[in-house]
């Protein structure tokens, strides 16, 4: 599999507008989106088509660049219901940082127990039963930096 990162940005959302059907068609390609900037619209609407196309992407749920990091819900409570009503293609990410606790996992895992997960390594977390046991957790993919 080939999971390119992608921050959000205008032309990287021109970039999978205009890759959809081949991202789709390919099978083995699944876009990370880890949205950076406000306002949302413009994201939402472009991944409203990737959804409404039944095509893969994940979507980071908590930022950690941009106008978004720290926590700022937006993409939980503006994005996520609005891809949930068109599909289920997309995959809800969640990075592991060095400052990830047990207790933010379970939290993620347990208000997105309808969801396909995947789990964004940026640091080696210690408490690995408690992310292999989630039937829904699709994808633990690692990040070296």
């Amino acid at each position: 599999m080939y999971f390119p990162y992608l921050r959000g940005k205008q032309f990287e959302l021109v970039l999978l507008d205009e890759c959809r059907e081949l991202i789709k068609q390919n099978g083995h390609i699944i876009p990370i989106l880890e949205p950076v900037k406000t306002p949302l619209n413009n994201l939402t609407k472009k991944l409203v088509k990737y959804v409404r196309n039944d095509t893969p992407i994940i979507l980071v749920s908590n930022p950690m660049v941009g106008d978004l990091r720290n926590g700022n819900s937006d993409v939980i409570t503006q994005v996520i219901p609005k891809l949930d009503e068109v599909g289920k293609s997309h995959i809800i990410g969640f990075i592991i940082t060095e400052s990830t606790t047990e207790g933010a996992v379970s939290e993620f895992l347990t208000s997105n127990k309808n969801h396909t997960i995947c789990f964004i390594f940026e640091y080696e977390f210690p408490k690995t039963a408690l992310l292999t046991e989630n039937e829904n957790v699709k994808f633990h993919i690692f990040i070296h930096k």
